[in-house]
Parts: C-alpha cells; sequence; structure tokens
C-alpha cells in the first residue's frame, strides 16, 4: 500500500488514513515478528462482512439487470 500511495500521498497522510481505519476498526495493524520495522495490516471481521454484504448486493443488482 505504502509504495503504491507514495506517489500521491506522504507518508504523514498514509499514517494519518490508516490511524482513521483502526479508529473505525476497520483494519488492524500489527509489528511483524521477524522484522520490527514492517507493520503488517488486516481487514477486522467488521471489514470482511462489510464487503460481502457489498458483494452481496452489489450481484443482486446485476441480477435484476
Amino acid at each position: 500500500v505504502m509504495g503504491y500511495l507514495s506517489k500521491s500521498a506522504s507518508r504523514k497522510t498514509v499514517s494519518l488514513i490508516l490511524t482513521e481505519l483502526e479508529n473505525e476498526q476497520l483494519i488492524t495493524r500489527m509489528r511483524s515478528r521477524s522484522d520490527n520495522r514492517v507493520v503488517l495490516i488486516e481487514p477486522t471481521q467488521r471489514t470482511i462482512q462489510e464487503f460481502n454484504e457489498c458483494i452481496q448486493n452489489f450481484k443482486s443488482k446485476l441480477n435484476d439487470i
């Protein structure tokens, strides 16, 4: 993500976005066990559920066409 976003956003902006997502409980951040400099970002169960609901809604609308 950082490599892609760094072209259009500063590190501070990316950090603020991630902090906001974490505060909204949409992601979790953890340090890598093998390299403490690496931060692993994972979606929360809430994010996965909302994504699945969105996909189902999208599929339903496509079937109505």
